[in-house]
């Protein structure tokens, strides 16, 4: 877990990534669950991921369990970025 804090509030990221899919190295998926400090889920929060060699950015948002997907993604190297109201804005390469 990486925890970002800023006064009393704190956002976890939960990253579950996945390889190339089953189709031959076609792609891959970024996934996982936006957490406070305490464990809670943060439905809402925008998740966006930005691929280094052509700035394409890819974008979701949390839902009310604080789940994202970006399935279906080129393969790169991504930038992950979450915010939420109230909590300092995730970044993580």
């Amino acid at each position: 877990m990486f925890w970002v804090k800023r006064g009393f509030a704190a956002v976890a990221i939960l990253l579950v990534l996945s390889g190339a899919g089953a189709w031959a190295g076609v792609g891959g998926r970024i996934s996982g669950v936006v957490r406070d400090q305490a464990g809670k889920a943060i439905p809402g929060a925008n998740v966006s991921a930005r691929e280094a060699g052509t700035g394409l950015s890819y974008e979701a948002q949390t839902d009310g369990a604080g789940y994202y997907a970006l399935p279906s993604l080129p393969v790169g190297r991504y930038e992950l970025t979450a915010e939420a109201a109230g909590f300092e804005s995730y970044r993580r390469r």
